[in-house]
């Protein structure tokens, strides 16, 4: 209640003055732990009159009071006494760890985090060894406990370091796999009291899966990635906790990947998400604000977006960022538009369920039906033609338009509530109907992804008609590994995990096998 006067502002020395007289124990606001011995307050009076009678200045800063007080220590009670000492540590409880009066090798860090593309990208962070105390420091070593990180540039050792100076080293994170990698730098110099230094290097090397082909994906705004089945129900593939918020979905057609919007502020940020496992990576920003709905020209790879308030059409480039306003649709309050896969004209829909196509020269809007229901969110065309929407209050709800009557026809309830983006690669095999009737779903068994893959893997596979199914893993000699799946099933699309980490290095086979169809495809585990 002193309006922020000393009791409530006391500062980092008075603290320091506290406990060098009746002494304490805890931690500091670094969190670590420490214990001074109090020695009275008419010596700890003493110390700190002498403090700012010989030693310090008008302009002194905190490391000039630690220093001082040390000297004034050791000028009244002698180098190594418990008054010297107990000043020392009160100081390193309020966190004023430095200088010493010896040699004192530290780094600037306890650990260091390190993201990058399996063999796409490396990640470079820097850590700096320096000495914080008065006399000279020796650095004699500096390497990796295990070899898994690299140096930019080795540092030429040994090298002297007065107070401090520091040598700064480049440390490199380029994976290889997929997964996350730890090691060690190990720092040794001449200052026995803290050689060696031990600074924690952790690494996590990331894939960027492409989508399946027939296959529908949509995210959630809270990051989530979900695939949809025949029957229109949500599977959850994973999310990214790097993300807070996400708007739309689609796939580039040049790189083949599912990319999904990160509002940030004064502009948007890109995202490439895994399709196996749903983790996002920024990719790069793009100029502009309040959009909720985009998609990639199929033949130019251009990224077209509309902006929720205003309607204006911006295009950008997905690989640089650069961004450009093409004018002004009118169509307010989008959160769906798609580019048709064949014709390359956008098509908009606005919060009354009005569809629109737009030129993507001039921006004009040109109003082609009123929907039989106006609680659409984002499109999604396949390469048939064929246009998904997310519907609903809160997005949960997949559905096809009929952009020629305005019609509706429901597919089914994803299960996944604030769905914000809808994409589709290739033609979809969600059950959605031409005419009546229900577009077939063929045999086939795809690729495992990841391949080369260690420890697990995920298989994927179709069935066009219910029946016995089998999916049988062999090693090279044509030995049996394991059975999969064994049992009878209904028509459509299935997953399944094959877990390795009992198996040795090699080329495996899986065999796909359900009434006349027979499929074997080849997938090399490498640990």
């Amino acid at each position: 209640g002193d309006n922020g006067g000393v009791h409530t502002n006391s500062g980092v020395q008075n603290k320091w003055f506290y406990l060098l007289s009746v002494g304490g124990s805890g931690s500091d606001d670094n969190g670590r732990a420490y214990t001074v011995t109090g020695i009275g307050i008419e010596k700890a009076a003493q110390i700190a009159y002498r403090n700012l009678t010989v030693y310090l200045e008008p302009s002194s800063q905190y490391a000039d009071a630690r220093l001082g007080s040390i000297n004034a220590a050791i000028d009244l009670y002698g180098e190594n006494s418990q008054e010297y000492n107990s000043v020392i540590d009160a100081w390193n409880a309020v966190g004023v760890y430095y200088p010493s009066l010896s040699a004192f090798m530290a780094a600037d860090t306890d650990s260091l985090t390190f993201v990058a593309e399996v063999s796409v990208s490396k990640d470079t962070s820097v850590v700096s060894i320096i000495n914080y105390g008065l006399d000279t420091l020796t650095v004699t070593d500096v390497h990796f406990a295990a070899n898994r990180f690299t140096f930019a540039s080795a540092p030429q050792l040994p090298q002297k370091l007065t107070y401090l100076q520091e040598i700064q080293v480049p440390v490199v994170f380029e994976p290889t796999t997929e997964g996350i990698t730890t090691d060690s730098l190990i720092i040794t110099g001449s200052d026995s009291s803290t050689s060696p230094l031990n600074v924690l290097l952790k690494g996590n090397g990331f894939v960027v899966n492409e989508p399946e082909a027939g296959t529908v994906y949509a995210v959630t705004g809270n990051t989530t990635l979900f695939t949809v089945g025949t029957d229109g129900a949500g599977t959850p593939v994973g999310n990214s906790p790097d993300f807070d918020q996400y708007y739309g979905l689609a796939v580039n057609p040049v790189t083949d990947e599912l990319v999904t919007l990160n509002p940030t502020g004064s502009s948007s940020k890109l995202v490439r998400v895994n399709a196996l496992g749903g983790d996002g990576h920024a990719s790069v920003e793009v100029d502009f604000t309040l959009v909720r709905t985009f998609d990639f020209d199929p033949g130019t790879g251009q990224l077209y977006a509309i902006s929720y308030t205003n309607g204006r059409l911006y295009k950008a480039d997905a690989l640089t960022g650069s961004t450009e306003l093409v004018g002004s649709t009118g169509v307010r309050r989008s959160q769906g538009m798609a580019i048709h896969p064949t014709n390359g004209i956008i098509y908009a829909v606005d919060n009354g369920g009005n569809l629109y196509s737009i030129d993507k020269t001039t921006a004009a809007a040109t109003l082609l039906v009123t929907l039989d229901r106006s609680d659409i969110l984002d499109l999604a065309f396949d390469n048939a033609g064929r246009l998904l929407a997310l519907s609903g209050s809160d997005g949960s709800e997949i559905i096809r338009i009929y952009k020629n009557t305005g019609t509706t026809e429901m597919i089914g309830n994803t299960g996944q509530a604030n769905a914000v983006g809808l994409a589709v690669k290739g033609e979809t095999a969600v059950g959605i109907t031409d005419n009546g009737k229900s577009v077939p779903i063929s045999y086939a068994l795809q690729q495992n992804f990841p391949n080369p893959f260690n420890p697990s893997t995920v298989i994927r596979y179709s069935l066009e008609k219910t029946g016995p199914v089998r999916l049988t893993v062999f090693d090279i000699t044509g030995k049996k590994i394991t059975t999969l799946v064994n049992q009878t099933q209904n028509a459509g699309s299935y997953q399944v995990t094959f877990d390795a980490r009992h198996l040795a290095n090699g080329v495996y086979y899986y065999r796909l096998e359900s009434g006349t169809f027979t499929r074997t495809l080849k997938m090399l585990l490498i640990k």
